[in-house]
């Protein structure tokens, strides 16, 4: 009864407004999406073994071969995880890893974050509206180039392969946040999860201050590398129906990933795109991961 009480009034605190839901199946505002309960939420990772096992033995991450002055990053969408380490195939990404943050870490997490957008061809000013001043572009995109590397030293590739250096807004924290088009857990296109591109999925660069904050505040680490594996086998399936039953047979397995409101300051979900604002107006000009809205 406690536990269900619990869920409960989560699920009053973290489900995201109607309104939200609204605008984001619009392509105006995005959403933050995972698998989270009463106590936080899961993330993804994918390491060598040599970091994954120290991190399983002591319960964090850290030891010799763990550097975390090197930017990571750390996903809520498995099947994101799964396309971005080829199921945890990829050398350096051969063990797949769940951690779960407590709600108030993810928002603390979340407020040390600038974020990331990676221009369209075409468009060098893409967190301005077209009527903006000169003033306005300096104050929304005084930006540099940033160099996102993901686990291994592999640069963190966004699906856009045209699109131009990544971008960071002036304003936030040392940790990034960018948002790629969703991959579905249920679907292959070849040998990797089928894109969707009228959903994105938030990725979370960690390094330095923030990454030990990451690290610090980690409440569990478990290893997800075999069903990452199991999900790969459904989707070599050569016919549709084929995967499908092999995706079903592992259905209680699987996540339950939800639509996720994190409890940031205004400023915060404005500056990341969550809720209305120029942010959110810059991203949905990147065109793929917008729905058209009639």
């Amino acid at each position: 009864a406690a536990a269900a009480a619990a869920a409960a009034a989560a699920e009053l605190v973290f489900c995201v407004p109607p309104q939200l839901v609204e605008q984001n199946a619009c392509g105006e505002v995005q959403m933050f999406c995972g698998a989270w309960d009463a106590e936080g939420v899961y993330f993804y990772q994918a390491y060598r073994s040599e970091i994954a096992d120290w991190a399983l033995q002591h319960g964090h991450f850290g030891g010799p071969a763990w550097n975390s002055t090197r930017m990571t990053w750390i996903k809520p969408s498995l099947a994101w995880m799964l396309y971005r380490s080829g199921y945890g195939r990829k050398p350096g990404q051969e063990r797949v890893l769940r951690i779960k943050l407590r709600h108030a870490a993810v928002a603390e997490l979340l407020s040390r974050c600038k974020l990331c957008i990676h221009s369209p061809p075409g468009d060098e000013n893409p967190s301005v509206s077209s009527s903006g001043s000169n003033r306005r572009r300096a104050k929304v995109t005084d930006v540099s180039t940033v160099a996102t590397m993901d686990e291994g030293d592999l640069a963190d590739e966004s699906l856009e392969s045209d699109a131009k250096p990544v971008r960071k807004a002036a304003t936030g924290g040392s940790g990034r946040v960018q948002w790629d088009p969703e991959r579905d857990l249920f679907s292959a296109e070849g040998r990797q999860p089928r894109a969707l591109l009228r959903t994105r999925a938030i990725q979370i660069g960690v390094s330095g201050s923030v990454s030990e904050f990451y690290v610090e505040n980690a409440v569990s680490i478990e290893e997800v590398t075999e069903l990452a594996h199991a999900i790969q086998e459904a989707h070599l399936q050569k016919k549709p129906a084929a995967v499908k039953a092999k995706m079903e047979m592992l259905a209680a397995r699987l996540p339950e990933e939800m639509p996720y409101m994190p409890q940031c300051s205004q400023a915060d979900l404005v500056r990341l795109g969550l809720v209305a604002g120029e942010p959110a107006v810059a991203l949905s000009r990147l065109g793929r991961g917008k729905a058209s809205c009639k």
